[in-house]
């Protein structure tokens, strides 16, 4: 084997030991050392991306950063220039903003599909794709994943780190400026190691590590210099992926300045570390922002701005002018209404002279909208309004389109990353099983929350394949989603239970859900027969047409997925008696109406009874008598 390289430049190290760059091959007792000489050499040579990335964070924010490290980060430039150098008309961060919204708002849901027709592994995967959404919501995936989509804007980059958390899957947002790589070994997109520095609370390490306590309690804290309540403590934590498919040089670490507290083979072939870039770059491992793109126009547009604001204080000022043998009384130029002014000769003049030329502004206009043709943004868009003379739904929803075809391979890296985030999380789901056999989460489908169990769902990586579908296909606003629908409807596809649960507007929960209740009741009692293999009987007071109808659909769906026959029997069963019931109702219903047309008989008069007394008839009156 070749001598190691090896660097003398560690200044935590003063006794001279040499640092080895293949860290992963050193003594546990030793890695520290190693580690974390690697990374400061690796820092040092890179000390123009934290200065790259302070700049795009103070372009975003609008604020003079002066670091990203805890600590400074929340500092600013002295006061005395904050103020003046505000930026005024913020360019990149409403560009930002608004790609936010229009893409990130969507939450693309991974969808597991099987490979063969088996009726069983299709309800299986089925099953898989509410445990992810029900494992996503737990660990807000989405809500994390969004503050990956701005820093990805921001700094090129948005990493989520996915990792075991007291037994269950953890997910949380990482700054780009933690994570450290080499950039030789990723001039091509793929290192073999990656390290993160992060500041942890001295409390909070000693619980995770209690072995190591005595030797984390010697650490000097971070902000030793500084007045601070906090007591955080810098920790590396490194990857070091197998160098082959046979090799058993994977390692995973974390280590302080003093210590080796976690050191552990690692066979995975990723890194728990989840990267979103705006646009990759053409060499390299990072990607690059879109404040990167916008940051000569933004600085363009403060020039001039400048430029603006000194004309206008120096030039865009009322002025009065007056004739040297005129006499006129300066002290009558003042600001009284109706104030009397004496002059002998020419009136005393007033001007205001044009700050800059027309060209300047309109040099600024063009700048300002250059900047959204580049990330492809509407300036529509940017502010909330709608074009003038478009009215209606469709109009609005193909002037959408066209405007998102601009984002389409943004888009699509963003659904690649929430598939991505979906394989480290059934990989990690899968260690977690082998320690506990009861693991399961809780889903739920807007409808009602089930328990599922991890064993009853979990299949082999080669019986299904993922597709990411978003979870809105309906146009967000309430006029183009009401069109759509009613297109639907009008062409067939949907009846008006089905259009009425699409329509599903904020305002109108209450009324939703009674209208589409007897479709959500015979769709529940048609999956617990498929699914669970439970039989639910009808009741009269159901929609019993409805439900022979949606019984039926759904009955030839399982037929053709080779349903196991003794759910189609409970299908066939349920369909036999709900059209019996519908057979009795209508067969009553004849009778009662047959019985209505009969001619109704003359009423009999009853015999006296013997212990009733008989009541004396009066007798009529003779006249005359």
């Amino acid at each position: 084997m070749p001598n190691i390289p090896v660097e003398y430049y560690n200044q935590t190290n003063p006794s001279g030991q040499e640092i080895k760059s293949r860290w992963w091959l050193t003594k546990e007792q030793d890695a520290f050392t190693h580690v974390f000489g690697v990374v400061k050499r690796i820092n040092e040579n890179q000390s123009s991306r934290s200065y790259e990335n302070i700049k795009y964070a103070r372009l975003y924010q609008n604020m003079d950063l002066m670091s990203l490290q805890p600590g400074i980060y929340s500092r600013t430039a002295p006061p005395e220039n904050y103020i003046t150098n505000r930026i005024t008309l913020n360019v990149v961060k409403s560009c930002i903003d608004t790609a936010a919204s229009k893409i990130a708002k969507n939450k693309p849901r991974p969808t597991f599909l099987t490979t063969d027709g088996n009726f069983s592994m299709q309800q299986r995967a089925k099953q898989l794709t509410q445990y992810l959404d029900g494992l996503f919501d737990s660990i807000r995936v989405y809500e994390a994943a969004q503050k990956a989509f701005i820093a990805g804007c921001v700094f090129g980059d948005g990493v989520l780190h996915f990792y075991k958390d007291e037994g269950k899957v953890g997910c949380e947002h990482v700054l780009i400026d933690e994570l450290t790589v080499d950039d030789t070994e990723g001039m091509y997109g793929s290192p073999r190691q990656l390290h993160r520095t992060k500041f942890i609370s001295r409390d909070v390490l000693c619980e995770m590590f209690p072995d190591n306590k005595d030797l984390i309690s010697q650490i000097s804290p971070l902000n030793q210099t500084t007045q601070t309540a906090s007591d955080m403590i810098k920790v590396i934590e490194s990857y070091h992926l197998p160098s082959g498919s046979h090799a058993r040089d994977g390692r995973h670490s974390i280590c302080v300045e003093n210590c080796t507290l976690l050191w552990e083979p690692y066979n995975k072939k990723y890194f728990p570390y989840l990267h979103w870039k705006w646009s990759p770059k053409l060499v390299g491992f990072f990607g690059q922002g879109l404040a990167e793109e916008l940051a000569g126009i933004q600085l363009e547009i403060n020039k001039i701005l400048r430029n603006i604001q000194i004309a206008q204080h120096l030039m865009a000022v009322p002025r009065i002018f007056v004739e040297n043998s005129s006499a006129v009384v300066t002290a009558h130029l003042n600001n009284d209404i109706g104030a009397v002014v004496k002059y002998t000769g020419a009136p005393p003049q007033f001007g205001v002279a044009p700050a800059m030329s027309a060209e300047v502004y309109n040099h600024l206009e063009n700048l300002y909208r250059k900047a959204f043709e580049i990330c492809g943004i509407s300036q529509l868009s940017a502010t909330a309004k709608k074009p003038a003379g478009i009215t209606a739904g469709v109009a609005l929803r193909e002037l959408n389109d066209l405007e998102s075809e601009r984002f389409m391979i943004v888009s699509q890296r963003w659904e690649q990353f929430f598939l991505d985030a979906a394989n480290i999380c059934i990989d990690i789901t899968e260690d977690l099983f082998e320690e506990d056999r009861s693991l399961a989460v809780v889903a739920n489908n807007s409808k009602f929350i089930a328990k599922i169990a991890w064993k009853e769902v979990r299949m082999d990586a080669d019986k299904y394949v993922m597709r990411v579908y978003p979870s809105a296909l309906l146009p967000t606003q309430p006029a183009g989603r009401l069109q759509t629908v009613q297109e639907l409807m009008q062409a067939g596809f949907l009846g008006k239970d089905e259009a009425l649960s699409l329509l599903d507007f904020p305002d109108t929960p209450q009324a939703m859900s009674l209208a589409t209740a007897s479709r959500d009741n015979i769709l529940k009692m048609i999956d617990l027969m498929l699914n669970k293999n439970e039989y639910s009987p009808p009741e009269p007071f159901m929609d019993l047409a409805q439900a022979v109808q949606i019984t039926q659909q759904s009955y030839l769906r399982a037929r053709n997925d080779n349903a196991p026959d003794d759910r189609l029997e409970l299908l066939r069963r349920f369909m036999q008696q709900c059209k019996g019931m519908l057979d009795d109702a209508k067969n009553a219903a004849m009778l009662a109406q047959q019985q209505a047309m009969q001619p109704t008989a003359a009423p009999v008069a009853l015999a006296p009874s013997e212990l009733m007394p008989v009541a004396e008839q009066p007798q009529p009156e003779i006249m005359g008598v």
